[in-house]
């Protein structure tokens, strides 16, 4: 039950920043973008911590004194922060363009996740030694649902309503359907270059793979992209869910 109410607060989150006025969105996005970092980044690096020390147990006494110096680093720390921090972009960024087909597709993610983490708590993690069990069923709760989101965003995409783009430049596309009506702030920079992402899916989607054996690489480098991104979206929000339960679950033991 728990699961579900931080699911549902997380995703009503995501709502209320891609419904929030422009002019809030511009103020706001700092702190949720600091939000949704430091969310992901907690999990990110408790999972890093124990894959190192499960790695450095094998080899090492417990007592040993190289225990200290071979775990994660201010290398590894900041590694982690600026993939943590990719991803929170990506997400806050998406979601203010993404399509109402594509949100009601991300609105699965919460019953998948909960059918997924019932089949891991069945058959996997009671396998799994107790002290391990939360941060492996994380990661593989993240691997899971980024695979089947990802297939579902990709179809959801492929079949959305588009602007009629075969036969034209990708420049013209640019010229014609690109938003320049954004404010000049920071957001609204990141916002047209993620836009520009989109568009270029658009016009390579109608051009190139519709038939593969008559655009050759260009289709198959234009299906990349599309995996690519809904990929990186799937990942995106999978974290955002994941870590989102891992760290309520982990503040309310360490209250108790």
């Amino acid at each position: 039950m728990l699961s579900l109410l931080v699911g549902l607060a997380a995703l009503a989150d995501l709502l209320i920043w891609r419904l929030l006025p422009s002019a809030w969105q511009d103020w706001l996005f700092l702190p949720f973008l600091l939000l949704v970092t430091w969310v992901i980044f907690n999990l990110r690096l408790d999972l890093a911590r124990q894959k190192r020390q499960v790695w450095l147990n094998q080899y090492l006494e417990a007592e040993s004194s190289l225990q200290q110096p071979l775990q994660v680093g201010w290398l590894g720390l900041v590694s982690h922060l600026l993939v943590s921090l990719l991803l929170a972009l990506l997400l806050l960024l998406q979601v203010l363009l993404i399509s109402w087909e594509l949100a009601l597709t991300l609105a699965l993610s919460l019953p998948l996740l909960h059918f997924i983490k019932k089949g891991l708590n069945l058959w996997l993690l009671p396998q799994v030694r107790t002290e391990y069990r939360r941060l492996l069923g994380c990661y593989w709760l993240v691997i899971i649902l980024t695979l089947l989101l990802t297939a579902l965003l990709t179809l959801a995409f492929v079949y959305q309503p588009q602007p009629w783009l075969i036969g034209s430049s990708l420049s013209q596309v640019i010229n014609e359907h690109l938003d320049v009506s954004r404010s000049s702030s920071l957001l609204g920079a990141l916002e047209r270059g993620l836009q520009l992402v989109v568009l270029t899916q658009h016009w390579a989607l109608q051009n190139f793979i519709g038939d593969l054996g008559r655009s050759g690489w260009l289709g198959l480098l234009a299906w990349l992209l599309v995996l690519g991104v809904q990929a990186s979206l799937a990942l995106a929000v999978s974290y955002w869910l994941v870590a989102a339960d891992y760290l309520i679950r982990k503040l309310y033991e360490q209250e108790n």
